[in-house]
């Protein structure tokens, strides 16, 4: 009896010890399955998150196809890596509407982590900057005020020197020391390049130069192209039959020391264009009052006096120690900027 009881134990506990075991191998299979999940989970996060980011990317090419000019409805598909380990399909179709803007859609991704948007392109226009200077912009110790934006696909350097409400630093060569308020845009401005106004255009006056009051003949431009005959401001330069149109071409030095332009009128009656310099020309503006916009993107200009309400773009600009710059922008140009198609809208939505 007692050999029985002891066999019995023994079965008994061998029985424990293999519920015990299996207990142990579903509960791992379980551990195993939860395991698996919680990868497949995982990737299907990352996938729904590159997806996301790969739409953008699709939106962004589409964008750029418009805004190079496209003028019929289009469709597109590319292949992107999207911070993802594999490969992510992407793809764009863009619908031109009546009024001239566009309705895009964007989708990106596979099965159930595909991602999609519905977007509205549109024209806008970006307000000119006050000051942008391509290459380099140098404020020591200015005793101005300059208000609105300052930018620079260069340099720029302020030395305890107001620098506007906002500072654009376009492109990754772009640098600023002083800056308060830097915004940094992934490219470069673009620069259009300066060519001869087309005709209708007029004769420089005689001996180049600008005094008392001027014709804006309604915007015919006045081209001066005579490089041995400096373009000079003189005195109060008054504006009648505005806006008025000056081209400069290029190697024609530009004097605007101590003269008073367009002080009555707003910003957009006046228009003076420099041509680059080639060999050297220079270009000055000592003691200057003015109202109008500036382009001479290829011209350096240093000055100790200057009050301009407009836009100045310039190559570079310096200001020595202690001088006076003042600026300010001017409502009445505020539609004369850069127009291209942007996103003016967008919205997640289901894929097709």
């Amino acid at each position: 009896m007692a050999r029985a009881r002891t066999f019995a134990a023994e079965r008994g506990g061998v029985a424990i010890t293999m519920i015990v075991l299996m207990v142990v191998v579903l509960a791992s299979g379980a551990l195993v399955v939860r395991s698996l999940d919680g990868l497949r989970d995982t990737r299907r996060d990352g996938e729904r998150a590159g997806a996301t980011a790969a739409v953008e990317v699709a939106l962004a090419e589409a964008l750029a196809r418009i805004d190079l000019g496209q003028a019929t409805s289009f469709t597109g598909s590319d292949v992107v890596s999207a911070g993802t380990p594999d490969e992510m399909p992407i793809l764009w179709d863009a619908v031109r509407n009546a009024d001239g803007s566009w309705s895009v859609y964007a989708e990106a991704g596979v099965d159930d982590a595909r991602r999609a948007a519905q977007a509205r392109v549109a024209r806008e226009i970006a307000p000119p900057r006050t000051l942008f200077a391509v290459d380099e912009l140098r404020l020591d110790r200015n005793a101005g005020v300059i208000e609105g934006t300052v930018g620079t696909n260069g340099r720029l350097k302020a030395i305890a020197s107001d620098l506007g409400d906002q500072q654009d630093l376009a492109g990754p060569a772009a640098t600023c020391v002083g800056c308060d308020n830097p915004i940094v845009l992934a490219t470069p401005v673009e620069i259009d390049d300066i060519v001869v106004p087309a005709a209708p255009i007029r004769s420089c006056p005689t001996d180049a130069e600008f005094r008392g009051t001027i014709d804006g003949a309604g915007g015919v431009p006045i081209v001066c192209l005579d490089p041995s005959t400096p373009v000079t401001f003189i005195g109060i330069v008054e504006v009648v039959n505005g806006p008025l149109h000056v081209h400069v071409g290029p190697d024609v030095d530009v004097v605007l020391d101590g003269a008073q332009i367009n002080v009555d009128l707003d910003a957009s009656q006046l228009r003076l264009v420099i041509d680059d310099n080639g060999t050297g020309a220079t270009f000055s503006a000592e003691t200057t009052l003015m109202k109008g916009v500036i382009e001479a993107p290829g011209r350096t200009l240093e000055t100790e006096g200057f009050a301009l309400r407009g836009s100045l773009l310039i190559g570079t600009y310096r200001q020595p120690g202690g001088g006076l710059l003042t600026m300010d922008d001017d409502a009445a140009i505020a539609d004369t900027g850069d127009v291209s198609f942007r996103l003016v809208g967008w919205e997640p939505v289901t894929p097709r």
